[in-house]
């Protein structure tokens, strides 16, 4: 599933931002004669340039599924967090302040972003800066440095139990890294200087703390999507899944309006066996590992997480189904793929019914699910009864 099949007219405003928080400095410069002209080209050629390699790093973290979590939260995240770096280092630059936020914006953006998208927009602003602050080539050689350093670390400063511990890693790798470039310069007696390090230093780590604090309050909630969201046929996996098998479709709807319906003859959440009914097909793919790329997909489109439970237990497979909607929806889906092949004219339906639902109960695949005798009994009578609309 493409990117583009995923992502609202919302998110694509989002993106289209992005370059803007790279010409909006550039702007700024020029007015202020902060930079040469010559400069402002190399910015603008290098945010288009970016831009594009961005957009192709993040459809290869979609694809590759190192985006789980809600694509548009992600976006989200995304947009706020190069505002912030763009903003810091954008200031630094305007008001002349001799700082770099090198090791700092990469370990946020390898961190908290998908880890590709992380490192192509490390670079992007890597030498966003670089023009800004007109580096020299051994600063070039510094920053560079720092910024590998960073995408090593960024990894582990995802734990928020290492990333304490690393703080003071990177403080140490920031203050060494900038007397060394002191030292290069002839200037490594500058007690001055080595004060000066221990300040660029500690903004870097208030910078992280901040972005993290961002990322927190700001960057957006991963909360699921409403029931008429995501069974709505403007939404991406129901076109996907529409247009990838119309047949596949229709049983996936089937199976989700009569869920629905025996939940609530039994007392059961309703919606939840709708849409979970529905996103029960998913799983019903070519994939090498079916049932993981189901729930990738749910991940990635923002399916509510008791949806995405219950197609994890798809067919009782890699896990056992343990809630009741999860059992009513394999009973249903079982009882609709199974009885037209079960079915003859000498055998009525009703038997077929009470036998296949006989059989599943003996399986013992619904045994861990919490589904008492009594709504099982329930349930088969209300399907025996309904049986000539099943």
């Amino acid at each position: 599933m493409r990117i583009k099949d995923s992502i609202n007219n919302w998110d694509k405003v989002k993106f289209s931002i992005i370059p803007l928080l790279g010409l909006i400095p550039i702007i700024i410069t020029n007015i202020l004669g902060t930079i040469k002209p010559e400069d402002t080209v190399v910015l603008i050629v290098t945010t288009i340039l970016n831009y594009t390699a961005f957009l192709f790093a993040f459809e290869y973290d979609y694809i590759t599924n190192d985006i789980v979590n809600n694509i548009h939260f992600e976006i989200s995240k995304l947009v706020l967090l190069l505002a912030v770096l763009f903003a810091c280092s954008s200031a630094l630059a305007i008001f002349k302040i001799p700082c770099s936020i090198v090791p700092a914006m990469t370990v946020l953006l390898a961190s908290v972003l998908p880890f590709y998208t992380g490192m192509e927009l490390s670079i992007f602003v890597f030498i966003y800066t670089a023009v800004l602050y007109a580096y020299t080539s051994s600063e070039v050689v510094i920053y560079l440095t720092l910024l590998l350093m960073g995408l090593l670390f960024a990894k582990a400063f995802k734990s928020e139990k290492n990333r304490q511990f690393l703080i003071f890693v990177i403080f140490g790798i920031i203050f060494v890294m900038f007397y060394l470039l002191q030292f290069v310069n002839g200037r490594g007696n500058d007690y001055r200087l080595l004060i000066n390090n221990c300040v660029v230093a500690i903004i870097n780590i208030i910078i992280m703390q901040i972005g993290y604090y961002l990322m927190k309050k700001f960057g957006g909630k991963d909360v699921p999507l409403a029931v008429e969201t995501i069974l709505g046929e403007n939404f991406p996996l129901v076109k996907l899944m529409k247009n990838s098998s119309l047949s596949k479709y229709n049983h996936a709807r089937k199976v989700a309006v009569w869920s629905s319906r025996v939940a609530r003859i039994i007392g059961i959440d309703a919606e939840l066996c709708m849409s979970g009914g529905f996103y029960y097909a998913l799983c019903d793919n070519d994939e090498d590992d079916p049932i993981e790329f189901a729930c990738s997909l749910g991940r990635q489109n923002a399916l509510p997480p008791q949806v995405i439970t219950i197609v994890s237990a798809y067919k009782g497979i890699k896990k056992p189904i343990r809630t009741r909607e999860g059992a009513v929806i394999e009973i249903v889906d079982e009882l609709i793929t199974e009885l037209p092949k079960l079915e003859s004219n000498e055998v009525p339906r009703q038997i077929v019914i009470i036998s296949r639902l006989n059989d599943i109960s003996a399986s013992g695949i619904i045994d861990e699910s919490g589904l008492s005798m009594n709504s099982f009994i329930k349930m088969r009578d209300y399907l025996v009864k309904e049986m000539e609309n099943l």
